[in-house]
């Protein structure tokens, strides 16, 4: 119970990692897409099926590393201290 509350207590906190994660998930993944060498693009391609596809999935891992490293830094921070609310 104690997850719950702690994510009940922080849901402001957690909408906004999720905004800027997804944000910063569709920049990183079309920054991806013009880097990386046109055989590694169709390679992908054909695993996939298509860009929107590949930009999902960028998406999918920034939101997860945001809002997961971002509640633990969190739960971090205040349990040494360093959050005020």
């Amino acid at each position: 119970m104690r997850i719950k509350e702690y994510l009940k207590r922080n849901v402001g906190f957690i909408i906004f990692l999720a905004v800027f994660g997804v944000i910063g998930g569709i920049f990183t993944s079309l920054w991806s897409l013009e880097t990386i060498s046109p055989e590694m693009l169709e390679e992908s391609l054909a695993m996939v099926g298509s860009e929107g596809v590949l930009i999902f999935i960028g998406v999918v891992q920034v939101l997860f590393y945001s809002l997961v490293l971002g509640i633990v830094g969190k739960a971090i921070a205040e349990k040494v201290g360093l959050w005020r609310e």
